[in-house]
């Protein structure tokens, strides 16, 4: 198998860097891999299933230094997991590895030529089927577009918890992660206790909206599980969102789900899971039906909502796609004679379509 070559500069710990954890560690079964990461976490993650994790800083005079060694000593795929990263990558010159561009948020990107040329004839994987429309309308040519979608570890639906109506939302505390509306929608309702997981620079101020509201901040929790066995059910009220790994998690642990209707959640959830964005009367709404649900009835929505991600994707399924991908990413002309050192292409086809984005599909009910 083609050796691999991770770049994931970000500093957070997020969804992203969770999909880089188990893609990488995966890989890492089969192939060499390797990976130069900004936190501290994540490299954790990776050296601890068998990846070569360093720490980098992304496009500083160091950084730089650090990828030229690191790629003078790689000999596959380089996988980029941020715009730093691809940066980075850029600013070294000509390519002389075939690069494959993960996308996982559903924002246009920045329309100016430097940008057009960071990206310009690179493939590119969509987290879902709204990144890849976002990143063909803004002109990246959609032959170059992969569906391939993420994957959670499944380990088991979660028992009803005992007590009151609860929820929870998982995520950065960040403004498109619109805590503020689940807010201002829980004033709209008689008290229900709410855990909010996650950290970021709108925290001081979610706290003074939270006030004298039954809401706990939790900060970040390294495994989430248990908060999601001890809540009814899982809120997500994004702005945007390329996907949401929380609700892939809140769904394969049985809960149901409410969620914006934006990004890439109508592709995971069903028209009843997703209301409007930035509407807290209508987040408030879905979320009083569901209070007043029988625990026979939430537990029926849980099963459907573990049922939908269970057929959305798996690890393996996250493995075989992306591999398909990697194998048919080109070299650069100037290397092309290395790409006889490449291993042939795993179980699963990609075939670009000239007109959408390609999603590529494994086993079926699973990708």
């Amino acid at each position: 198998m083609t050796p691999v070559l991770h770049l994931a500069c970000a500093p957070t710990y997020r969804g992203g860097e969770r999909q880089v954890a188990l893609l990488a560690g995966l890989q890492a079964a089969t192939r060499p891999v390797s990976a130069l990461v900004g936190n501290a976490r994540l490299r954790g993650e990776l050296i601890g299933a068998g990846v070569r994790g360093e720490p980098w800083g992304g496009p500083t005079a160091s950084g730089l230094l650090r990828l030229r060694g690191a790629l003078r000593e790689h000999h596959g795929v380089v996988a980029v997991h941020d715009s730093r990263s691809l940066s980075a990558i850029r600013l070294l010159g000509p390519l002389r590895h075939p690069v494959v561009v993960h996308r996982r948020i559903d924002d246009r990107p920045r329309d100016r030529a430097a940008t057009r040329r960071k990206y310009g004839g690179l493939t590119v994987v969509c987290v879902s089927e709204a990144v890849a429309r976002v990143m063909a309308e803004w002109g990246h040519d959609p032959a170059r577009l992969h569906v391939v979608r993420s994957a959670l570890p499944d380990r088991g639906p979660a028992p009803p918890p005992p007590g009151p109506f609860s929820l929870l939302s998982v995520g950065a505390l960040v403004p498109h992660k619109g805590h503020d509306v689940l807010l201002a929608a829980l004033r709209l309702l008689p008290p229900i206790p709410t855990v909010i997981a996650g950290v970021g620079p709108a925290r001081r101020r979610l706290g003074r909206l939270a006030g004298g509201l039954p809401v706990q901040f939790v900060g970040d929790v390294p495994d989430p599980s248990r908060l999601f066995a001890s809540a009814h059910a899982v809120v997500h009220p994004s702005r945007t969102e390329g996907l949401g790994t929380a609700v892939l998690e809140g769904q394969l642990a049985g809960r149901p789900i409410i969620a914006s209707a934006v990004g890439g959640l109508p592709e995971l959830l069903g028209p009843g899971d997703l209301v409007a964005a930035d509407d807290p009367r209508a987040l408030a709404a879905a979320i009083e039906r569901l209070r007043h649900a029988s625990a026979p009835e939430r537990a029926r929505l849980g099963a459907e909502q573990r049922r939908r991600a269970l057929a959305w994707s798996s690890p393996a399924a996250l493995l075989a796609a992306t591999d398909a991908v990697y194998a048919a990413a080109p070299w650069p002309s100037t290397t092309k004679t290395a790409a006889s050192s490449r291993a042939s292409s795993p179980a699963g086809t990609v075939a670009p379509a000239p007109a959408a984005p390609t999603t590529t599909r494994s086993a079926p009910g699973s990708c």
